[in-house]
């Protein structure tokens, strides 16, 4: 009997080792550091315990830019409208695969339009190009206005378009930047230029 008891104790030992062997053999969950960022865009803000529930879920910025959208006049039947989105207060699309929309951005007019250069692998503008740039009425106030075409880059969510254009109009009011933005293969975007800058032309100032 005692035999018998000591074979299964045994028995068990064997396959609690066994078990604690496995189990330490297992392979360890691979721990990956984050550690990029981002900049902080015009929409982050905190919000407050009387925040309305579009400060809670959009941001008090971004409650604050809804109030603050240029009064926008018809746009052109073809241009479908989209869900706005933190980057894209009016938003539209093509069929032709064209995408127009209005953003309020940081870095001024000049800064942001450099950038838009450096996306076709361009320098950017010197103080003179600049200043040479068309001029046209945004929101009621004198803006620029920027054609690039060429091979887009893509990024930021966006896929590269080996042979496109970029139309961009650009005004600071106050201490804000705004920027109407059009971009897509070139011959689609540029078939929708007089639209384009008609229909930022009559964007007004909400008041």
């Amino acid at each position: 009997m005692c035999g018998s008891i000591g074979k299964s104790m045994w028995r068990l030992g064997v396959i609690i080792i066994g078990i604690v062997s496995l189990c330490s053999c297992k392979k360890r969950e691979e721990v990956i550091a984050i550690n990029q960022t981002r900049q902080k865009s015009t929409i982050d803000v905190a919000t407050t315990t009387e925040a309305t529930s579009l400060e809670r879920f959009r941001g008090k910025k971004a409650a604050s830019l809804q109030k603050a959208l240029p009064v926008a006049p018809p746009h052109p039947e073809h241009w479908k409208p989209q869900a706005a989105t933190q980057f894209r207060l009016l938003n539209f699309a093509t069929e032709r695969g064209v995408e127009i929309y209005l953003s309020q951005v940081r870095g001024g007019v000049e800064g942001n339009f450099d950038r838009w250069m450096k996306q076709f692998g361009q320098t950017a503008l010197t103080p003179e190009q600049f200043s040479g740039l068309p001029k046209l009425s945004f929101m009621d106030h004198e803006g620029r206005l920027l054609e690039v075409t060429g091979p887009f880059a893509g990024g930021m969510g966006k896929t590269p378009i080996k042979d496109a254009a970029l139309i961009g109009a650009g005004v600071v009011i106050g201490a804000d930047t705004w920027t109407m933005k059009m971009i897509g293969p070139r011959e689609a975007v540029l078939a929708e230029k007089d639209s384009f800058i008609q229909f930022v032309s009559l964007l007004k100032k909400n008041s």
